[in-house]
Parts: structure tokens; sequence; C-alpha cells
């Protein structure tokens, strides 16, 4: 699942506004795991640079080794390897999505994002977590 912000959208106050109300209102499990700020991204390459044996990488350097580091972006690898987290951040993500008609969403750019597709692959992270999809999705 990724899901790019409109450039318009593309700056901290509005990412961090949005994960916060995706978090509040939508279900969302943390607003630390959502869109990319410019913030996470700077903490990430803080990381990557403390732990990495090889030179030193920006922030922009980054974003363009791993296409899922996008600034104003969220990634979700949706494969066997979901969490239930991961999944109720996807359908938070979702109701956001069509709540608001997709008017802050690059649908270009964004992909596997539309509850027909989702609810098929999360609905089974679910069911073998033992919980009901139907009580997820409402």
């Amino acid at each position: 699942m990724v899901v790019v912000l409109k450039p318009i959208f593309r700056n901290e106050e509005f990412i961090n506004s949005l994960n916060e109300e995706l978090t509040k209102r939508y279900g969302a499990t943390s607003p630390d795991n959502l869109f990319n700020s410019w913030k996470c991204l700077e903490d990430l390459t803080n990381e990557y640079n403390q732990t990495s044996k090889d030179y030193p990488v920006s922030v922009k350097q980054l974003i363009s080794e791993h296409s899922f580091l996008g600034y104003g972006q969220l990634y979700l690898e949706l494969d066997g390897t979901l969490s239930e987290e991961e999944a109720r951040d996807a359908i938070a993500v979702n109701k956001w999505i069509r709540e608001t008609r997709g008017k802050y969403i690059d649908s270009g750019l964004s992909r596997r994002y539309r509850k027909n597709v989702l609810r098929k692959i999360l609905d089974r992270v679910f069911l073998s977590n033992g919980t009901d999809p139907a009580v997820a999705w409402v």
C-alpha cells in the first residue's frame, strides 16, 4: 500500500496533523508509523548513519535509495509479514481517504489503497489473529 499526498499537502504541519487525526479519529495505532514527516526522515537518517559502516548519507540520499521513504508518503508492505497493528493503520488510512474522497492524495502515485483491494489482504491478517474482520472495518 502506497499513499502519497499531493505536493501542496507535503508539509510538516499538515503531515503531523494528519497523523494525529488518523490515530485519534480513525483508529490508527501510532502517529509515528504513518505518513513520513521530514522529522521522521531525519531521525531515520540519523539512526542509519549511527549504525551504518558505510559512508554517512543525507535525508535526500536515503529517500532516493529507498522508494518507501518518500516525504509525505505512507508505505505498508501488504504481504505475509503484515501485523494486525499495520492492518489497522491501513484501514484507518483507507477510511480517511474515502471520507475525504481522496482530495488530499496523489492518486497517480498511490496504489493498493482501495477498500476492495485491502479487504482481501487484511481480512486474512485479522482472521489469522482471531479477530473478526467485520469488527475491524467498522
